[in-house]
């Protein structure tokens, strides 16, 4: 790769445009404007609570209600923490069990879910495949006299693929000799209930109960279960994986696992949120609906207490943000997919006779593909960040590799917003890491009207034109719901579009009569909570900002640390036209982002 002849003019060419562009007198205004607001804010009250009081982690830490908290949770010694539960042993020890033993346990199990199947009359199509899948599985699996553990040592293609989660040492294997016919007589009697229920949901059931055990024995599961499956789960499954997750946490507390509970400079923002949304709910003009959603945040908020409590190593923190970056590279597979197999989408989603070439708008999981592009804003920035701190030739073209598919599955959103959202993240990602990037920014701007395809820039290009139907009605619906802001600037209306929509009709304009949200992130907060809610989200951003700028002594970590201030740049730029957890899953990518914010700025160890 260094002697590339292509990458080296291109190095040599940007060595030459950063001496002009230091020479010039461009670079003195920029350089003069940063240095006259770095030198005056030094007196602002943002910089007096970044440094001071409110936003101090140690104001939580030393207050009585931290101390009144922690004191039932404290004191707590775990006996036997030298020998490790049932539960907890089996999920250390299954690697280790020979792959033969649970191919039989497979093929018995497949075998007399089929013969009880066939003599019930209950056999069809679906649940012959799964029959099949699992007895291949099976086949596939006594075919190895190893664990798993050990298959995924001695494979080069395994280890790769691990090496983007994990890059520290590994423990010599311990093989766990199982009973071979025990394990296929309980198979037998599953495979039996499975004849009567169904193979599918038996295997789905069976798999639940271990699935839940595990994340209880072991709330780390859940947590990565968490960051990979969020793009994936509908609301509620997602919710309910929160909340397994945190009663999983709360016995980690209980057992003695969890020592202590990381003191976040979040921590009075989320009581106060927490408390704001609380009184929304209670004056809501429609509780019900209101209290769903409440109820939904709080688990969500959970989610960010038990991430920032579980990433608390280098290694833990790179591999949650690689299971993270691989949900989205599952979601921008099927974006691209979708977009060749699917006829043509809700035309309310495009202005027909303005965008005649558009006739399809890829959503993926999320049921909107607007809502798809806030989700690449927060991932896009991310994994191009990752591809640029990896060293590794080979990591670092699936790195690029997995961009190249997520930004491809983001243009076939026709998102606008999303569109410049994701550039504004890269941008600003690419000038905190070095300013110099300034030059290719510019000359990448200027060269837009020549590179892009016409209808990529006519789209772009209509962004604010009132001759867009989409354009004229998010007008119209601003204007209404900021009146609406107005008489309901203390409480707001409630969380939710029921909520919405009982108060909107009296406010609504010509052409905008129906709507389910503001379409605007800063008044629909108002709207859903107060002028309260609006506050104490714009604080938390500062707070996050404060957590960012603390890095100092990991270099890589810093670096991705950077992306997340391009994230929040991109984010709030769309959440100007965007309700941004209308879809309640994206307030859950939220607080993920601020665990993720939080945990890397409490990681003062080695380089990830």
């Amino acid at each position: 790769m260094a002697d590339s002849v292509i990458i080296g003019f291109v190095i040599s060419l940007f060595k030459t445009l950063v001496r002009w562009y230091d020479a010039s007198g461009l670079a003195a205004v920029i350089n003069g404007v940063c240095d006259f607001f770095k030198n005056r804010a030094g007196g602002s009250l943002a910089v007096w609570l970044f440094r001071r009081g409110v936003l101090q982690g140690e104001w939580w830490q030393n207050s009585l209600s931290y101390k009144l908290l922690k004191a039932p949770l404290t004191g707590r010694k775990n006996k036997s923490s030298a020998e490790p539960g049932i539960i907890t042993g089996t999920l250390i020890n299954i690697f280790n069990v020979p792959l033969y033993s649970i191919g039989a346990g497979f093929i018995c199990y497949a075998v007399f879910a089929f013969l009880v199947s066939f003599l019930t009359n209950s056999v069809n199509k679906v649940s012959l495949i799964a029959i099949l899948i699992i007895a291949v599985a099976g086949l596939l699996c006594i075919l190895f006299r190893v664990s798993a553990y050990e298959l995924y040592l001695g494979s080069r293609f395994l280890r790769f693929i691990g090496g983007f989660f994990y890059t520290g040492e590994y423990s010599k294997p311990q093989t766990k000799r199982v009973k071979t016919l025990l394990l296929c007589i309980v198979s037998c009697i599953i495979g039996v209930l499975a004849g009567f229920a169904g193979p599918m949901v038996t295997f789905v059931a069976v798999c639940g109960v271990l699935f839940a055990a595990a994340v209880v024995a072991r709330y780390e599961i859940g947590v990565y279960s968490v960051l990979f499956l969020a793009a994936f789960l509908p609301t509620s499954a997602a919710a309910g994986l929160c909340v397994l997750t945190a009663v999983g946490f709360l016995a980690g507390i209980l057992s003695g696992r969890i020592k202590n509970l990381r003191p976040s400079v979040l921590a009075p923002l989320i009581a106060m949120y927490v408390l704001f949304a609380l009184f929304a709910t209670l004056t809501s003009f429609h509780m019900f609906s209101s209290a769903f959603i409440f109820a939904v945040y709080l688990t969500f908020i959970a989610a960010y207490v038990f991430i920032v409590n579980t990433l608390t190593t280098p290694a833990k923190w790179r591999a949650a943000i690689v299971c993270f970056a691989a949900g989205a590279l599952l979601i921008g597979i099927y974006g691209i997919i979708q977009n060749f197999t699917m006829d043509v989408t809700t035309q309310s989603w495009v202005d027909t006779q303005m965008f005649e070439d558009i006739k399809t708008r890829v959503y993926a999981t999320f049921d909107n593909p607007n809502v798809l592009g806030q989700y690449f804003i927060i991932t896009i920035p991310l994994i191009f960040a990752i591809f640029v701190r990896e060293n590794d030739f080979l990591k670092k073209t699936c790195w690029l590799g997995i961009f190249a598919v997520c930004f491809l599955c983001l243009l076939y959103t026709w998102s606008r917003g999303a569109w410049v959202g994701v550039m504004l993240g890269i941008v600003v990602f690419l000038l905190l890491r070095d300013r110099r990037w300034i030059v290719l920014c510019i000359l990448g701007l200027l060269a837009i009207p020549f590179v892009l395809p016409e209808s990529i820039l006519q789209r772009i290009l209509s962004i604010g034109d009132l001759s867009d139907s989409s354009t004229a009605y998010r007008v119209s619906v601003w204007i209404a719901s900021a009146r609406m802001a107005m008489d309901f600037w203390m409480s707001g209306v409630g969380f939710g579009s029921e909520a919405f929509k009982t108060v909107y009709s009296n406010y609504a304009l010509n052409g905008a009569g129906f709507a389910l949200h503001a379409h605007n992130f800063y008044i629909q907060l108002v709207l859903d909570m107060g002028i309260g809610g609006l506050i104490v989200f714009l604080l938390t951003i500062l707070a996050a900002l404060r957590e960012i700028s603390t890095v100092k002594v990991n270099s890589s970590i810093r670096v991705i640390m950077f992306a997340f201030v391009g994230i929040l740049a991109g984010y709030m730029f769309q959440a100007v036209a965007e309700s941004m957890w209308y879809n309640m899953r994206m307030a859950l990518m939220f607080w993920i982002v601020m665990a993720f914010i939080s945990s890397g700025a409490a990681i003062k160890g080695e380089e990830v």
